[in-house]
């Protein structure tokens, strides 16, 4: 829970040309007290923020001896409208891994994992990896 805390100095109508002319105003909103919040903030979540902007997240985890994987992800609430600014990180894995989004439904994310040569030509399978994902769309 966030609290947005604001302080206002505001002219009063007097004439001295002092800070007496002035009044301060203190006022604070907890994000609690926001009409319609509309959010899911468990690992795997999403958040609806005013104006329309939508943020999802979650993870994904692959386990293969192969040099391709694929997983599909069920996203933790419908996304009708494009995404943009999606980002996959990997961790639990010290192998060369590339990850990238093959395909995107209303209710799933598909990731595909791609084990990378290593500099001296030589190839390792992916092995376990943990995928966090984050992306946003509009509702």
């Amino acid at each position: 829970m966030a609290i947005k805390k604001v302080r206002e100095r505001v002219h009063n109508g007097g004439t001295t040309g002092t800070e007496a002319d002035y009044d301060i105003i203190h006022y604070e909103t907890s994000e609690d007290l926001l009409v319609g919040q509309v959010q899911n903030l468990a690992r795997s979540g999403f958040r609806v923020f005013s104006g329309g902007l939508m943020e999802v997240w979650g993870e994904a985890n692959i386990n293969n001896s192969g040099y391709e994987a694929e997983v599909t992800v069920t996203l933790p609430t419908e996304v009708v409208n494009p995404i943009f600014d999606i980002h996959l990180t990997k961790h639990g894995n010290t192998n060369s891994v590339d990850l990238v989004v093959k395909s995107v439904s209303t209710t799933t994310i598909t990731i595909k994992a791609m084990a990378l040569a290593r500099s001296n030509g030589t190839n390792v399978g992916i092995g376990a990896v943990g995928i966090f994902y984050n992306f946003k769309t509009t509702v």
